[in-house]
């Protein structure tokens, strides 16, 4: 995906985002980073990456135990 469909995309996430979730909650991000980027500079004060840096093995562990 392109630069700019990438943005069009995390757009159109934050607008669905802001008519379900209040803005106010915090958020925890289980996608990678190619997903995450194009929302993370309006999100970034409110979210949290758990897994960020895991191996998928260490992924599917955390996963497990959350």
């Amino acid at each position: 995906m392109k630069a700019g469909a990438r943005r069009l995309w995390g757009a159109r996430v934050i607008e669905a985002m802001a008519e379900q979730i209040d803005a106010a909650a915090p958020l925890i991000v289980l996608a990678g980073r190619n997903y995450r980027d194009p929302l993370w500079p309006q999100i970034e004060r409110r979210a949290s990456v758990p897994m960020e840096g895991l191996g998928i093995g260490q992924q599917l562990a955390w996963l497990s135990d959350n």
